[in-house]
């Protein structure tokens, strides 16, 4: 769905707040082969308290992703104010 509405991009990141390590390392085994096949990059990352965004976003930057995915959760609806 992002490649239609962002076509021309091609660094996408999700970040992944809250839920269990296996549920994080299943979304990566799921989406970053579907990324790599259409020649996308994926990064996946995991903010448990708001402090952490900052270094994440520009972790983002430095990577020049195109599109930003929140998964959401409580923690992420509590953390958008930060």
């Amino acid at each position: 769905m992002l490649t239609k509405l962002l076509p021309t991009s091609r660094v996408f990141a999700i970040l992944f707040t809250g839920g269990a390590a296996d549920q994080l390392e299943r979304l990566r085994q799921e989406v970053q082969p579907a990324a790599e096949a259409i020649g996308r990059k994926l990064t996946v990352v995991t903010a448990r308290i708001p402090q952490e965004l900052d270094d994440l976003f520009s972790e983002f930057a430095r990577q020049r992703a195109d599109a930003l995915i929140v998964r959401a959760s409580p923690i992420a609806y509590a953390m958008r104010e930060e």
